[in-house]
């Protein structure tokens, strides 16, 4: 939902896609999204007008002389069980090629279809769609491109020549047409196109991982049963019929990528969708008979990758019937009835602003990672950087693109900022281009749970990051530790992790085995992450270990000093290609520092919540009892029964109530540390709000029972007693069951005796 709401702002603030806006998405992405926004409605629904009308159009067109019967069939497959708007989307350029193949044959032939002179003008209108395909999602551009450059070529071949150019004129003549109708410079078209490239060149690697391999296999085993029924059957010359075979295989190819290089919930249905359509098509092409045996594997094909049981599969075709139709005559309506879907939109935004508020805050405002649905619902003024979600900037250049913005002069005043990567990616490797540029430029103004709000520095002193020289560089192997050099700085690394010819080869046809990086921290502990060898070609922070937006708020606090136990003394690299046949075994690996500024005394004091030594008032004796409620989190990691080691700060969060049920909550939580001597120190914590506490207890008007506490325990060192308590009315009562030991700043041999760890 994020994106998609982003994609329709976008359009509304003219920004311009492919310069202020680089993603998957263009400015009609609004036609795959199906969300309404006010500036964005008209484009919508005129474009998916003229689509669904080109579509339907060619649908007849394929079905001209056919037994009725493919048509109905054909048509209850996009009513009742076509689920996914790539597939259908992927699928217009695929019939449009096979309406070029039928036209090509010779006269006699049985599926061959009229070449009179209204024909061939409605052939050359239908064309346009491929224009606009690219603006609704800029992936689709290559198979447009192919698909138009094939018909071209087969037309010439036929020729017919006046046919072959505008294969090429006309799409793209609609694509500069449409563009500039969407409010989009002109100039702009070209880069635009040279964004989706890098988008879809670093998509394979970054958004990879695996799923059921006898998904794609039987998706291979149905693709090869129809394209040979394609080429044994197929009428027409050997150029004919190859174009046939290469139109089927470009299709079904760029189908199973979309579907299996991430095989979740969205687009696996793609796979199973897209080869069920195609096999539907081939009544157009060769015949009903001939086509029984491929629409039966693709129905079991489909059967098993998007569902899995007859249950399933029952469920889905009513509800996609009853979404096709009521869908339609529900949006119908509510357009027909005056202001009452900008007033739906109104209250959608409301909920979400409410769900996850943001304060206003003067300027602009960007945020980090991926959540841009929350910016959007609050009053602040939106100021992405181009690639908006992190996970995307997933190649050199993408980041690149970030840390100029943020460096420039249209970098937000504001940014929201949270650690989280997905697919357990490294997670300095999502925009960690632009942390240096980040710490330097913006300072903390608060830490709210897991989001830190950043205002930019009024003074450009120390902004720019200053990079020393490499001090460190050498080739190393996978499996082999490597140790990283002593510094009190935190030091950025660089890798240079090739493919052999053979994983190039398997990185286009489907992707490549993933690469890991495995850390060990200094007390011992390993974990491991996933790597992306395109982006580590790129400055990415190596240690200290940030694993969170807290880590990250202490790291532009202090860097090392509030996170030694984070600090990574060596790294080993791997990936699953066990006998080295796609990866390169070897690998470059150079380190340098970036100057860091720190924050400055008052800028932590927005950071870290004040320490006390007296006990907060009370009306009455602190009670001790049993509380509702837990401690979540201990510095990133939930309690556990031992010693917790903490260096240079402790941070924790969790919710605690009165009595949940009824939606009581205390006035607010201390968060005591208890020494060996006796001592205790004091700290108020800050309250947070959970959404999912109210839920569980059916209370959605509960304050808020969450709490988080960020603590400078940089002075403190030895055993500790983490406790908690809370006020309600003038009472403080102590929670008898959290009591938690610590081990505050210990030396480096009594980390490693309380942990033993190692690489596997």
């Amino acid at each position: 939902m994020s994106w998609m709401m982003a994609m329709n702002q976008a359009v509304a603030q003219h920004l311009v896609f492919g310069r202020d806006i680089v993603f998957t998405f263009g400015p009609y992405a609004s036609i795959y999204t199906k969300l309404y926004h006010p500036a964005t409605d008209r484009l919508m629904m005129w474009g998916s007008l003229f689509l669904g009308c080109c579509y339907f159009a060619l649908l007849l067109l394929l079905g001209k002389g056919q037994k009725f019967y493919g048509m109905a069939l054909y048509g209850l497959f996009l009513a009742t069980i076509l689920n996914s708007r790539d597939a259908l989307l992927l699928s217009y350029p695929f019939m449009l090629s096979l309406a070029m193949y039928r036209i090509s044959l010779p006269d006699h032939h049985a599926m061959q279809v009229s070449r009179t002179r209204p024909f061939e003008i409605a052939l050359v209108f239908l064309l346009a769609p491929l224009g606009l395909l690219p603006l609704i999602k800029g992936s689709l551009l290559p198979l447009c491109c192919m698909n138009a450059a094939l018909c071209s070529a087969l037309l010439w071949c036929s020729r017919r020549r006046i046919l072959a150019l505008a294969a090429i004129a006309v799409p793209s003549a609609f694509c500069v047409l449409l563009w500039a109708a969407a409010g989009q410079p002109i100039t702009a078209l070209p880069r635009f196109f040279l964004s989706t490239q890098q988008i879809i060149s670093g998509y394979t690697e970054a958004m990879s991982y695996g799923g059921d391999p006898l998904e794609w296999f039987f998706y291979i085993l149905a693709s090869v049963l129809m394209l040979l029924v394609v080429f044994w059957t197929a009428g027409g010359s050997r150029t004919v019929r190859w174009f046939l075979v290469a139109t089927y295989a470009l299709f079904l190819f760029t189908t199973f990528k979309v579907g299996f290089v991430r095989p979740d919930k969205w687009h696996d249905v793609i796979a199973g969708s897209s080869i069920f359509a195609a096999a539907l098509l081939l009544m157009f092409v060769v015949g009903g008979k001939r086509s029984l045996v491929p629409i039966v594997m693709a129905a079991f094909v489909w059967g098993y990758t998007n569902h899995g049981s007859f249950k399933a599969i029952a469920d889905d075709i009513s509800l996609n019937s009853r979404a096709t139709f009521q869908g339609a005559l529900v949006g119908a309506r509510i357009r027909l009835r005056g202001g009452q879907l900008e007033r739906e939109y109104q209250e959608h935004i409301a909920a979400i602003g409410k769900e996850f508020p943001i304060a206003r805050m003067p300027g602009t405002t960007d945020i980090y990672s991926y959540n841009q649905s929350w910016l959007l619902a609050s009053e602040n003024t939106w100021a992405p950087r181009p690639v908006i979600q992190s996970y995307s900037a997933y190649t050199p250049e993408l980041a690149e693109l970030n840390l100029r913005h943020l460096e420039g002069n249209r970098a937000p005043d504001n940014l929201v900022f949270r650690v989280e990567p997905i697919d357990g990616h490294l997670p300095s490797l999502e925009d960690g281009l632009s942390w240096p540029a980040l710490i330097n430029r913006y300072a903390i103004r608060k830490l709210d749970g897991q989001t830190a709000y950043f205002r930019r520095r009024t003074t450009e002193q120390g902004a720019v990051p200053s990079a020393e020289a490499v001090l460190y560089s050498a080739r190393h192997k996978f499996g082999e530790e490597v140790f990283l050099p002593e510094s009190n700085e935190p030091l950025f690394a660089r890798m240079e992790i090739n493919s052999t010819f053979l994983g190039r080869i398997l990185n286009a046809l489907f992707k490549m085995p993933q690469l890991h990086i495995s850390v060990r921290l200094r007390d011992g502990r390993v974990m491991t992450y996933r790597a992306l060898s395109s982006i580590m070609k790129s400055d990415f922070l190596i240690t200290p270990l940030v694993n969170s937006t807290e880590e990250f708020a202490l790291l532009a606090a202090g860097g090392n000093k509030y996170l030694a136990a984070n600090r990574v003394m060596s790294i080993a690299m791997s990936s699953d290609d066990r006998h080295g046949w796609f990866w390169n075994p070897a690998y470059s690996l150079s380190l340098r520092k970036i100057e860091l500024q720190r924050n400055t005394e008052a800028e932590n004091s927005l950071l870290f919540d004040r320490i006390n030594v007296a006990k907060p008032a009370s009306l009455s004796p602190p009670s001790t009892l049993k509380c509702e409620g837990s401690i979540e989190n201990v510095n990133g990691s939930p309690p556990s029964h031992g010693t917790a080691t903490v260096d240079g700060a402790l941070f924790l969060n969790g919710w605690t109530a009165i009595a949940a049920k009824d939606g009581i909550v205390p006035d607010y939580v201390v968060v005591s540390l208890t020494s060996e001597a006796g001592r205790t120190l004091y700290v108020r914590a800050r309250s947070t709000p959970r959404n999912d506490v109210k839920q569980h207890f059916n209370q959605p008007g509960m304050s808020d029972p969450g709490y988080a506490a960020m603590i400078d325990v940089s002075n403190l060192k030895g055993h500790y007693m983490l406790g908690l308590a809370r006020m309600y009315k003038g009472n403080l009562g102590i929670c008898q069951q959290f009591k938690l030991p610590l081990l505050i700043n210990p030396s480096f041999q009594q980390q490693l005796v309380t942990t033993q760890a190692g690489f596997p």
